[in-house]
């Protein structure tokens, strides 16, 4: 068996583990959550913001 196919039977192994099937379902699940991604894009332009105004002060 070369390393490509080892490579496979590893992912088809690591795909079939519960532990990723539950954390495939979550995400899927925050993604279709629209108040959390609305929540997330705030989050992420807050920390814009904040990344923004910190490197002005290094600026000066």
């Amino acid at each position: 068996m070369d390393i490509i196919q080892m490579t496979r039977e590893l992912g088809k192994a690591l795909q079939a583990d519960s532990r990723y099937t539950y954390f495939t379902d979550v995400r899927a699940k925050m993604d279709a959550d629209e108040d959390l991604q609305i929540k997330i894009r705030n989050f992420n332009l807050e920390r814009m913001n904040l990344n923004n105004e910190l490197s002005k002060d290094e600026k000066n």
